[in-house]
């Protein structure tokens, strides 16, 4: 496999990864929104901290920075995770700094880059006043914080399906992700809003209901920290990811045209709608010069 350079050749690793097609479509939709960031702000380094998966698949949210020629670092909080996503970087063939490291406390010097940013990890941390405290503090420009969104009208579905299957739930705080919450807390820490909206709005709800999972996935072992990140995970083993990357042969199939022709429907509806319909809604701010 060729080493990608647009979101759509990420949908070929997405097929790879065998997520499911809705994890493929939050995939494509978020390098997208990614990929427009980079062309409106032009960061020339970025840090995702901490760098979590979905899936059983951690570490690859930032393949799209790099791939378009951003200088990428990834925080992560286990050293068993970090050799796994080195891994899995060098399978892909891109580049990325890889740092075991706290993402309250770590060891980067004040303004050091030029995007600070998580996915889908702010409803589960313990302290998200410190989180953020601690991205503003390493960043020279910007942060951006994406969440699930507890508007989202698959919530009430997936809620029960935890309950019908006797199973906790596992995705996070969701009083912490309101939009409105984390836009008080960005402010909180320093930093001043840019703009909210939102991403990935396929057109089925919310659920991530899986009846079974792969013959060959084993459960998460993490220790913590990282465990709390991604709870109740189903990951497959790591060699067998790799080895479905290295066999792919890119192809843009149905579900690729499919990813590319919705999304061009998702893009239409107005940023402030997404906040509240979509699967995601994000806060980017600022940090000011000479914080």
């Amino acid at each position: 496999m060729i080493a990608p350079r647009r979101a759509e050749d990420l949908q070929c690793l997405a097929a790879a990864l065998r997520e499911g097609k809705g994890t493929a479509y939050e995939r494509y939709a978020l390098d997208r929104f990614l990929e427009s960031l980079i062309e409106r702000l032009e960061p020339a380094r970025a840090l995702e901290m901490p760098a979590n998966g979905v899936m059983g698949i951690p570490g690859i949210k930032s393949l799209i920075l790099a791939a378009r020629g951003v200088d990428v670092t990834l925080a992560v909080p286990l050293e068993a995770v970090r050799v796994e996503v080195e891994e899995l970087w060098r399978a892909i063939g891109l580049k990325a700094t890889i740092q075991t490291e706290s993402y309250t406390s770590s060891s980067f010097p004040p303004r050091t880059f030029d995007l600070v940013w998580n996915f889908c990890v702010y409803e589960h941390v313990p302290s998200t006043e410190a989180l953020l405290r601690e991205m503003v503090r390493v960043s020279r420009r910007y942060v951006l914080v994406l969440t699930q969104n507890k508007y989202n009208p698959g919530i009430p579905l997936h809620r029960l399906f935890h309950r019908l299957r006797r199973e906790p739930w596992d995705h996070g705080e969701l009083s912490h992700v309101a939009p409105h919450v984390v836009v008080r807390a960005m402010r909180a820490a320093g930093a001043r809003i840019v703009e909210t909206g939102g991403l990935d709005l396929p057109p089925w709800p919310d659920i991530n209901m899986q009846l079974r999972p792969p013959a060959s996935a084993e459960r998460e072992s993490y220790d913590p920290p990282y465990a709390e990140l991604r709870p109740g995970v189903i990951r497959r083993p790591l060699q067998e990811t790799i080895d479905h990357i290295r066999a792919l042969t890119p192809h843009y199939g149905f579900w690729p045209r499919f990813y590319r022709a919705w999304h061009r429907l998702e893009r239409v509806v107005p940023r402030q709608l997404l906040r509240f319909t979509a699967h995601h809604p994000y806060v980017l701010a600022e940090v000011p010069r000479g914080s």
